[in-house]
């Protein structure tokens, strides 16, 4: 009532309600302060309002949001997406990494903090849904369009074609082409089971398959009697008795089914009394052309509405698109057609829409392509009102002619993406608040939890996300729930329904990704000892792809799939002026790259290791030959091939290690150009590419055995290259990439089938596969003149000179986000420090300071205190009591920005974790209590006390 008494005063209106407040803002009020207007109307709609200060509050009427729409801008080619075709579109995170990924358009789509790579060439199926049928953590891919294929995940690295789990020459014979399907759990044993649609021929029925715990798919149900043409299937438990029902969306002006499931697998349509089959006028050309229908709560009341997607032609004749509300409990969960005031334009080829709050208002909007040229797909806002408004050429989204609608957040930053017409959009996002929610089942509940519910009450709303199996006509949104809070900015109350009905409640800070695993409730990070080798914390490293290039000294890391230039460093070799670089190799047991430098004034090439964090070389010697590629056979044997031209006869040598000299092993005498050599351990043959520069006329591609030197050819078929520049062995794949005069990447494979996959955009003549250490060392607009090093099992960090350095990490710092670590240095910097980061942009907020001569307003430096050296100190730092969100760095400073920089700085055992702050917590202090410090500790809330070991107990707050 403050807020209320203090608008009487002020504006001399008595004023007791929400509509009271409301009736300030008129003409014929009089007022003092009109300036106060706004803030004090914010204010009373955000209290609980009510009539006495004795009765208890009322839910505000309703959460204020920015109304300002946001922009969308087309990022496709930027990301790595511009060859994306506009089939259907499935997101999902398949490899746990926090971001989302893709499948679409026959191909799969890996995302690397914000870019796409594209993993495979060859086209699995137009049409795919992600669920983990196995229950194993990693998500398994369905594919059905032109035929049924299954993809089970692999560690999240990699995927087994497991179709012989499927009935799928079954499923071929019954049902020889599917639009759509979906996944979900029918029976409720914990294992996602699949509807498949059949679609156009009277005699391709539905099937429904049940998972007989991952071990094989049964068909259990083929539709019989009047089959109609299925094109869009979407699940949803709409009526909330614990089990997923189904909604088919039938072309060809029939009506659509509500399958309603028992649970256990017995499905009875209620389409027609329910009030969502369509609407019959008695006569043939009743219902309607739908392709593709939504579940989503469009009123935020709590219950799943209906959407359904209307081909409509003509409009007089038959249905279109249909917005239906579900009634609830009251009435039996029927629905009303809300449809003739919701706002929509009539387009004729209306056909797959896809729900999300693309502004964060707290209401679901919806995206709905076309299947015309001459129509426009649409995005229509969502009033909170049952009326919807039209805002796709306000928002900067222009599409036609287009069956592909997906929203996730790609970017990790709150608001959500949409995938259409095979362009990216990014969201720009508004100033609303936002929160997502990461699911995970177990026992009794499907792994993905697809089919849960989840609910947050705002207000007089309660905003509901549900995990969907598909959506639309074959689409699938993110399994990652969002939810716009508008400028909600207190702890939010989330509940969860599971599949199988029962519920978890929880409270949770705003603008964050909470995930939530069944059986245990809101999922706490397992601690993260940092391992400084490996973006995973596991131990091994990450192989990347290096290419350099006969004409510029670079080293570049490449796509293997595409070969795309990720990240460039430039060769140094002090003291040398560097003409062009070829051969690359990496040592089989030390990781370490090596190369062949090109330098003025010299012959022979230089052999060189190269530091692939930096770009910096080290001379082994000069080899005296014009050596033009490098391979490492599997006993650490380093192999050099001269040639590179017809006058140049190829001869194979041995390198050594120590000088770089060279013995001459086997003359190959082809006398062609474009020499390359590959080891492969899985045959423990070198294999050996030149040719001429016509293509396939002359190409040599053949085995040498490192021990007999006998030399075999191997016949290529297939894609047509032209000389063979360079050439490294895939182990991962099994085959070796190439990369030709004409800077196009091929795969070989040791039969000799050719395939052309990518262009690289620059000549390369080496290829190798190397460690990729996620250590990064990053421009704070100062020189960089120092080193790091890895030690004691890779948990150390060891940081010297003036050195700035980035783990690849992407934590989600939460309230209850700490950090500990040891630190030691010998040689005091400007700054010694420890931290977060977002963006690699250098945020000092996200920095704790340890020490050195230089203190920094923004950073903090309650932890600046080291005061031992060169001894080790412990720390243990609440980050969470400082600032939240998702980081994707772990930063490391030693900044000693001088002429010659000496700071060091060493971090050793470094470690994250999130503390339950329900517990009670023992905190081992170093000081002895019983000598009176006791009397100098305060508690603030809660309870303590000195127990007999000197321990200070702390109850919970």
């Amino acid at each position: 009532m403050k807020y209320l008494r203090e608008a009487a005063r002020l504006l001399c209106l008595s004023c007791h309600t929400v509509a009271d407040m409301r009736r300030i803002d008129n003409q014929n009020a009089i007022y003092r302060n009109p300036a106060l207007l706004e803030e004090l109307e914010k204010r009373v709609l955000l209290s609980a309002v009510t009539q006495t200060d004795t009765q208890p509050p009322e839910k505000p009427e309703y959460q204020l949001a920015v109304q300002t729409i946001p922009t969308f801008t087309d990022i496709s080619a930027s990301i790595g997406l511009n060859n994306v075709l506009a089939g259907k579109a499935a997101f999902a995170d398949y490899n746990n990494d926090g971001w989302v990924d893709l499948y679409a358009s026959d191909h799969l789509w890996r995302n690397d903090r914000g870019h796409f790579t594209k993993l495979n060439e060859d086209g699995f199926g137009n049409s795919g849904i992600w669920a983990d049928y196995n229950n194993d953590g990693y998500l398994d891919l369905f594919l059905f369009s032109d035929d049924y294929r299954l993809y089970e995940g692999v560690d999240g690295m990699s995927f087994v074609e497991t179709t012989h789990k499927l009935p799928a020459d079954e499923m071929d014979s019954l049902n020889p082409r599917s639009r759509g399907a979906t996944w979900g759990d029918w029976n409720g044993d914990g294992y996602i089971d699949l509807y498949v649609g059949g679609y156009e021929s009277p005699y391709h029925p539905d099937l429904i398959l049940l998972n007989q715990q991952s071990e094989r798919f049964e068909i259990i149900w083929v539709q019989s009697g009047d089959i109609d043409p299925s094109r869009g299937i979407t699940a949803a438990d709409y009526d909330e008795d614990g089990d997923q029902d189904i909604y088919v969306s039938n072309y060809r002006v029939e009506q659509n089914q509500l399958w309603q499931n028992d649970g256990h697998a017995n499905f009875t349509n209620v389409g027609p009394t329910a009030g969502v089959a369509g609407d019959y006028d008695g006569w043939s050309y009743s219902y309607g052309h739908t392709i593709g229908s939504a579940w989503g709560d469009l009123d935020s009341d709590g219950h799943l509405d209906l959407f359904v997607g209307n081909f409509s032609h003509p409009a007089e004749w038959q249905d279109r698109p249909k917005f239906y509300r579900n009634l609830g409990p009251e009435d039996n969960y029927k629905f009303e057609d809300r449809s003739s005031s919701a706002g929509l334009a009539w387009q004729e080829s209306y056909v797959s829409p896809s729900l999300a709050d693309f502004d964060n208002d707290g209401y679901l909007d919806f995206f709905l392509t076309t299947g015309y040229s001459g129509d426009h797909d649409v995005l229509y806002r969502n009033n909170g009102d049952w009326t919807f408004s039209r805002v796709d050429t306000e928002a900067g989204i222009s599409v036609t002619e287009n069956y592909q609608a997906a929203w996730a957040d790609i970017d990790n930053d709150g608001d959500l993406d949409l995938l259409t017409g095979g362009r990216l959009y990014r969201n720009n996002g508004n100033s609303n608040n936002w929160l997502k929610v990461r699911l995970e089942g177990g026992g009794s509940v499907n792994r993905a939890a697809i089919g849960a519910q989840v609910r947050i009450a705002l207000g007089n709303k309660t905003i509901t996300r549900q995990v969907e199996g598909a959506t639309g006509e074959g689409n699938q949104n993110d399994l990652t729930l969002h939810f716009g809070l508008g400028q909600e900015s207190d702890p939010v109350n989330v509940q969860v329904t599971w599949p199988n009905g029962e519920t978890f409640a929880l409270q949770t800070s705003i603008n964050q990704t909470l995930a939530v695993r069944y059986g245990q409730g809101a999922a706490k990070p397992k601690p993260i000892k940092v391992n400084f080798a490996d973006p995973k914390h596991g131990g091994s490293v990450e192989q990347a792809l290096y290419s350099i290039a006969p004409g510029d000294h670079f080293l570049r890391r490449i796509s293997p799939l595409s070969g795309k230039t990720l990240d460039t460093k430039t060769i140094d070799l002090p003291e040398h002026t560097i003409k062009g670089a070829m051969g690359l190799a990496t040592h089989p047991t030390t990781g370490q790259l090596h190369a062949l430098l090109k330098l003025d004034g010299q012959v022979g090439r230089e052999l060189v290791t190269l530091d692939t964090l930096t770009g910096n070389a080290v001379s082994l010697g000069d080899t005296g030959h014009e050596f033009v590629d490098l391979t490492f056979g599997d006993d650490a044997t380093l192999y050099a091939v001269t040639g590179d031209a017809a006058a140049k006869p190829e001869i194979l040598f041995e390198l050594n290690l120590d000088d770089g000299s060279a013995t001459h092993l086997v003359h190959l005498g082809h006398g062609n150009a474009g020499e390359a050599i590959a080891f492969n351990p899985d045959d423990d043959l070198i294999y050996h590419a030149s040719g001429s520069g016509a293509p396939n006329t002359s190409e040599i591609f053949e085995t040498v055995h490192p021990q007999t030197l006998q030399f075999e050819k191997v016949n290529l078929n297939g894609d047509n290259y032209n000389k063979a520049m360079a050439l490294a062995y895939h182990e991962e794949r099994g085959v070796f990439l190439t990369v030709d005069f004409n800077q196009k990447l091929y795969t070989i494979s040791p039969d000799g089938q050719v395939n052309h996959t990518g262009s690289l955009g620059h000549r390369s003549k080496g290829l190798s596969f190397a460690p990729r250490w996620p250590l990064l060392v990053y421009d704070t607009q100062q020189e960089m003149n120092g080193s790091f090093l890895v030690e004691e099992d890779n948990t150390t960090l060891r940081l010297t000179g003036n050195i700035w350095t980035a783990l690849e990490m992407s934590y989600e710092v939460t309230s209850n986000t700490v950090l500990e670590f040891d630190f030691a240095s010998s040689v005091q910097g400007e700054i010694h420090g420890i931290g977060f980061d977002d963006n690699l942009l250098n945020t000092p907020s996200y920095r704790f300071n340890l020490y050195g001569s230089q203190q920094s307003d923004q950073a903090h430096n309650d932890f600046n205190d080291y005061d031992v050296a060169p001894e080790n100190k412990h720390y243990t730092i609440p980050v969470g009591s400082f600032f939240a969100g998702t980081m994707d760095y772990m930063t490391f400073v030693n900044d000693h920005d001088v002429p010659q920089p000496s700071a060091e700085s060493v971090f050793r055992n470094v470690t994250i974790y999130e503390y339950d702050p329900d517990a009670t917590i023992t905190y081992p202090f170093s000081e002895d209590f019983d000598d009176g410090t006791a009397d100098r500790l305060e508690v603030v809330s809660g309870s303590g006390e000195v127990n007999g070991s000197g321990q200070y107990e702390i109850s919970p707050l």
